[in-house]
């Protein structure tokens, strides 16, 4: 199953539990003797919403509401021998770290995340939308703006339409 990073209503108290597994496999190895090699990941994590606040960002101050996760990873990588015919284990990895995000419920996305590994600070990161370009409420409220196909997976085309030079 594919890994669950947030459930929605989700409020002060609210928990949830996940497991998660990747098995790939590829028909290429760098490993004399092997003909193929193998990742597998099973990841199990707990989430719970611990705390509300604010959260301060260079785009304003949110009312927020911090959620804990906490995630054991199992991590390990075979090769598949050619004589005889086995699956080696070349490396494993056990890791349980946490990671705290902070919500907004008029945002629809995170706004912040700090990633913890053995007690330490791994990776912070926040996202502070800074748009680019300038927004045309003409282009935006007609057909001249064209996205598709919709839905879509992977590639997305947009088309911009009878637009006027200099503008």
């Amino acid at each position: 199953p594919s890994r669950t990073v947030m459930q929605f209503p989700f409020t002060y108290g609210n928990s949830f539990v996940d497991t998660s597994k990747i098995d790939y496999k590829d028909a290429f190895s760098f490993i004399a003797g092997t003909d193929s090699v193998r990742y597998k990941n099973l990841s199990y994590s707990t989430a719970t919403a611990d705390a509300w606040g604010t959260t301060t960002l260079s785009s304003g101050t949110y009312n927020s509401l911090r959620v804990k996760q906490v995630t054991r990873a199992i991590d390990s990588i075979w090769a598949h021998l050619v004589f005889p015919p086995s699956w080696l284990l070349v490396q494993d990895t056990d890791v349980t770290d946490s990671t705290f995000t902070f919500w907004n419920d008029t945002k629809g996305y995170m706004l912040a995340e700090v990633e913890y590994t053995d007690g330490s600070i791994t990776n912070v990161q926040y996202m502070d939308p800074n748009p680019v370009g300038i927004d045309d409420p003409a282009v935006r409220n007609s057909n001249q703006l064209v996205i598709y196909p919709n839905p879509s997976e992977g590639i997305v085309q947009v088309r911009l339409e009878n637009l006027n030079e200099g503008r």
